[in-house]
């Protein structure tokens, strides 16, 4: 495994340019979205390869001119 490193370049409060709304300081969760706050689910997805036979012009001339 490869190791990231964080290096902190400068600690700034900016401040906004205008304060929040009212409307937008106060969320409502759903009951399933409370109860679902601590469990994540891993999920891999498969697809199968697509049989396109199309390939990339290797020179201008190559291209055509439309």
């Amino acid at each position: 495994m490869s190791s990231s490193r964080l290096v902190l370049l400068c600690k700034k409060i900016i401040k906004p340019s205008s304060p929040t709304p009212l409307s937008h300081r106060i969320h409502k969760l759903s009951l399933t979205d409370q109860m679902g706050t601590h469990s994540y689910m891993e999920a891999l997805l498969f697809y199968p390869k697509q049989n396109t036979t199309t390939s990339m012009p290797k020179t201008n001339e190559d291209i055509p001119n439309y």
